[in-house]
């Protein structure tokens, strides 16, 4: 599981258009046959995504 962790205001603003998709952007969220996961500090969430192409798939608890 992926883990994004929430940048302090004065940081915030200082941050380039990479450093903000790359603290923020969920690029990996539909992978075939794969469940890529997300916790998102900010928000106390997780953001996850299922896409069986070949088979079924497993939610893995670690």
């Amino acid at each position: 599981m992926d883990v994004r962790y929430s940048t302090d205001p004065k940081g915030f603003q200082k941050m380039t258009s990479e450093e903000l998709r790359h603290a923020y952007l969920i690029d990996n969220l539909f992978l075939p046959d794969q469940v890529p996961m997300t916790y998102s500090d900010i928000d106390r969430s997780i953001t996850g995504s299922a896409v069986p192409v070949t088979g079924k798939l497993k939610l893995l608890a670690t």
